[in-house]
């Protein structure tokens, strides 16, 4: 099966955007070809994740609702309970609330599995020239989300044990997913010879969607709303540090 490293050009992108440099020859020619990329996926196709984030964006939205209902330490220190008729409410409401951490944090960590993986896809039926149903963007494929699942795992052992191993991982396993979604057989490999050719576009481009990330932090329903955004970025980045163009009208 050929993989995006063997690949030749995508033939969608013959009418790629033409900034006078060759995909990853300039730091400031691909990040902004990956902005744009982003953008005029979300700005021309954006309508077909709209059932998938307003599902995503209620769940989301709920289990903020109820974090803030409980408070932030899941032991019942919110609003809800230091009310005056918090005494008068069903036991089984307050129990089942009190205590809800774990919960809220398993279930938001699905929502976020499955939608990321989505907007993968949704980017690489973009570079594939593909439109799919709206049907089709309520989650990524399996191989996708367990790369997610990987390479999270990685950089969480990595910060705990050193911090210096945890912002390596970070670094050289960045581009997993996208890697994962355009079909690699070999996604934590083509992240790391991606990284290590071009240590600092990828730096820069990590350190653009963590400050996305800071502004969305507090609440779920910004993260659901920020993921296409970041994932659309990353896709895009990591096709132009591997050396392929990006589509002008995906």
């Amino acid at each position: 099966m050929a993989t995006p490293e063997n690949q030749h050009p995508n033939p969608t992108a013959s009418a790629s955007v033409s900034d006078g440099h060759a995909p990853g020859t300039h730091l400031g020619a691909d990040l902004g070809a990956a902005l744009r990329f982003m953008w005029r996926m979300i700005s021309r196709r954006g309508g077909a994740l709209l059932p998938a984030i307003c599902v995503y964006g209620a769940i989301a939205l709920a289990l903020d609702v109820v974090k803030g209902l409980t408070g932030d330490d899941g032991v019942g220190s919110g609003p809800l309970v230091s009310l005056p008729f918090a005494d008068h409410l069903p036991h089984w409401l307050l129990i089942s609330l009190t205590g809800s951490e774990l919960v809220l944090s398993l279930a938001n960590l699905v929502v976020t599995l499955l939608w990321t993986a989505a907007c993968l896809r949704f980017g690489v039926d973009g570079l594939e020239g593909h439109r799919g149903g709206s049907n089709r963007y309520f989650t990524g494929s399996g191989q996708v989300i367990w790369i997610y699942i990987l390479t999270s795992l990685a950089i969480v052992v990595g910060l705990v044990l050193l911090v210096v191993p945890g912002l390596v991982a970070i670094v050289l396993l960045v581009f997993a997913p996208a890697a994962a979604a355009r079909g690699s057989e070999r996604p934590f490999g083509a992240s790391a010879a991606v990284a290590r050719r071009h240590v600092g576009t990828t730096i820069l481009g990590i350190l653009m969607v963590w400050v996305l990330s800071l502004l969305t932090a507090d609440l779920n329903v910004l993260d659901i709303l920020a993921a296409p955004f970041t994932s659309l970025f990353l896709l895009g980045l990591y096709e132009r540090l591997s050396g392929r163009e990006l589509p002008d009208a995906p």
